[in-house]
Parts: structure tokens; C-alpha cells; sequence
């Protein structure tokens, strides 16, 4: 049982993840798949798993990172097809994080990421707050993000970027952007 709150089996996440991979599929392929797999559910353990594992079958897409040390991740799941999305159901992968940048050019990003990671006493309505605060900023700059939840309390937005910027441009752009949307907020 994944979800016992609402009685959803892994048999239920395949189903889900088979519907949805037509919505899906356009925003993980050819990207490098991080997973957060929940084999006892989501009420057990958890772990992040981002080397494919050796049990993995052949026909699903790999990438090698080209530039991994030696305690990295070196082969990547890469999610191109509906039969790799019911794979990673029948593994338990509930969180599904892709990169932020393309296998071909995984130097250069083709979104910035802005991460609303909520504290220990922070509500969900709160971490709500921030991203429409975000939303504000990013309507003011002509830009559009697109949320994500994560997590169980967490909110990712997306943010898509031209090409030509590294991941320290993004990076400090969403630096500034949070500065001024955390400027907003009292203490």
C-alpha cells in the first residue's frame, strides 16, 4: 500500500503514471531523472536514487554524466516513453525530479529553479504565500513560472530560460528575485 490514507497501491501509481505520461513525458525527456523512491509507502523510508539501478532492463534510455567523480552518480535514468513510466511506478518512485538542463547540453540550464523549501514550523499555507509572492515578482518582470509541488509541503517553480545562460546566472538571478520577494515579507 503506497498511499493507505487513500487506499492507493502500487498497482494505482502505474495506472496514474501510464495516464499521465502523455502530460508528463514533454517535461522529462531527454533530462536526467532524479527519484525519490517509497517502497513501504509513503508513511515508511524513503531514499533519493540517481545512479540507474543494475537491475534496471536495457531498453530504458540511460545518459552518462560525463563529468562524475568517482562518489557520483554516473548513469542516469532518462524517462522517454510511457513503458519507463510505469517501470518507475512499479519501483516506487513517487517524486520524480528531473534536471533542470537537457542531457545534450547539461551545462546549460533551460529553467531556473526557485525552491520554496518550507522549516520545521512552517505551514503549507505559508510556503502557498511565498510562491504567489513569487508569481507577483515574476507577472511584474513579464515572466512565467510554472509550480510544482514536492515533497509534502514544498513548492518548486519553474522559471524556462533562453538558451546561453550557465547555472550560475540562473542561480543568482533566482538569488536576487528571492531577495526582493523576501524583502516584502516582515519578520
Amino acid at each position: 500500500m503506497l498511499f493507505p490514507s487513500i487506499g492507493a497501491t502500487k498497482r494505482d501509481l502505474i495506472r496514474y503514471y501510464v495516464t499521465m505520461a502523455p502530460v508528463l513525458l514533454p517535461y522529462l525527456r531527454g533530462r536526467p531523472l532524479n527519484t525519490d523512491r517509497w517502497p513501504d509507502g509513503v508513511t515508511g523510508k524513503h531514499f533519493w536514487q540517481k545512479q540507474i539501478p543494475r537491475h534496471a532492463p536495457d531498453w530504458i534510455a540511460r545518459w552518462d554524466y560525463p563529468e562524475a567523480g568517482s562518489t557520483e552518480s554516473h548513469t542516469y535514468i532518462v524517462a522517454d516513453r510511457v513503458a519507463t513510466m510505469a517501470w518507475l511506478a512499479n519501483q516506487a518512485v513517487i517524486d520524480l525530479h528531473p534536471w533542470t538542463s537537457r542531457c545534450e547540453s547539461y551545462r546549460n540550464p533551460t529553467y531556473a529553479l526557485i525552491d520554496i523549501d518550507p522549516g520545521e514550523r512552517t505551514t503549507f499555507q505559508q510556503v502557498v504565500t511565498f510562491a504567489r509572492l513569487y508569481a507577483t515578482a515574476l507577472g511584474h518582470l513579464g515572466v512565467t513560472g510554472f509550480p510544482k509541488l514536492t515533497g509534502k509541503r514544498g513548492i518548486q517553480i519553474w522559471v524556462p530560460v533562453r538558451d546561453g545562460y550557465t547555472f550560475d546566472q540562473t542561480r543568482d538571478w533566482v538569488g536576487e528575485l528571492s531577495r526582493a520577494v523576501g524583502g516584502t515579507v516582515p519578520d
